[in-house]
């Protein structure tokens, strides 16, 4: 199997900061999707003939959702960036924010819609350590995002958190399968991820699958989003009543662009460690071709010859311990 994230792909990050209304054709975010569906596809018809594709195509369609997809996000926030208050009414101002013109906010929108072409890539291809994590970590950004919207800006921050964790995981339940199964069972305490000794960072560069500079990368911004968690007075939503200053739950440019940086530190972080993941996982299914993906079961599946593709067999396997359903054109042993 082909690599999920080439490093042509990587090549594009990180994303330049540029306002949604500027994209066009020549965005690096543009040649970002359109590199990782850069896949070769062979298409066989009725008559047995091969057909030569590629997937690239997807990639300017996603493009093209992206657009639209960030369009509405921005002007939502334009919409509720009247939505202002502040315990001294002489320092309400309200005034319209053109988020389509922001660079901020547009260098995060392509963070999301990159995030979620990587996410597609990872799931179609089954190329994760965990569907738990992968699924999670989307889930993770998409809450922030809902969070951000209602002006709850230290709760987006604990989403953000979370994703790290769930990009991070993986990689160590792949190098520890033992615990990846206790963890399953609710019997796995999670190390901690910055600790010099024996941190769950510093592990992953012990057993050669981080370099020392990304798992660096990765615990600084970790360390940053503990900040929301840890309820520091500075990410707090009623900070200020000491110093006449208070702002309420409303919309706040400040804390808007704070989470449009983090956003795009943790997914930029979140790509390089999915890239990791695949590679690791794709070695392991070439080691292990009868595992299933799901929930890793080796030799216990049923099969059956379905179709032929080409003069090749196809098989449907079934897995008989959580029901996985995959193709196959090997035929299984």
């Amino acid at each position: 199997m082909a690599e999920i994230i080439s490093q042509l792909t990587m090549n594009h990050l990180p994303f330049k900061a540029e306002a949604v209304s500027r994209w066009d054709e020549n965005s690096d975010l543009q040649k970002f999707l359109v590199a990782l569906y850069d896949q070769p596809c062979v298409m066989t018809g009725p008559d047995g003939v091969e057909h030569h594709s590629n997937y690239s195509d997807y990639g300017s369609y996603l493009f093209d959702g992206g657009i639209e997809k960030m369009n509405a996000f921005a002007n939502e926030l334009s919409e509720s960036s009247e939505d202002v208050y502040h315990q001294n009414p002489d320092k309400i101002h309200k005034k319209k924010h053109e988020f389509l013109k922001d660079d901020h906010f547009g260098l995060a929108a392509k963070s999301i819609v990159a995030w979620e072409a990587i996410d597609s890539a990872m799931l179609s291809e089954d190329a994760f350590v965990s569907i738990y994590h992968t699924l999670e970590a989307g889930s993770d950004l998409d809450c922030s995002v809902l969070l951000l919207k209602s002006f709850n800006y230290k709760q987006a921050g604990y989403c953000l958190r979370a994703f790290i964790e769930n990009v991070t995981l993986p990689l160590y339940f792949s190098q520890n399968p033992d615990k990846y199964e206790l963890w399953k069972n609710d019997g796995f305490n999670t190390p901690s991820f910055r600790r010099k000794s024996d941190g769950l960072l510093n592990q992953l560069v012990s057993q050669g699958v981080l370099a020392s500079d990304l798992a660096e990368r990765v615990g600084l911004v970790y360390g940053k989003l503990n900040a929301f968690v840890h309820s520091s007075v500075s990410s707090m939503i009623h900070a200020g009543h000491d110093a006449g200053e208070w702002r309420g739950l409303c919309f706040k440019l400040d804390e808007v662009h704070k989470w449009c940086g983090l956003v795009t530190e943790c997914v930029e972080v979140g790509i390089r460690l999915a890239k990791i993941q695949t590679e690791i996982w794709l070695q392991t299914l070439h080691s292990k071709p009868d595992i299933c993906t799901i929930c890793h079961a080796e030799n216990n599946f049923e099969s059956k010859q379905i179709d032929s593709v080409g003069n090749e067999p196809l098989f449907e396997l079934i897995c008989k311990k959580c029901g996985h359903k995959w193709h196959s054109t090997r035929r299984p042993k």
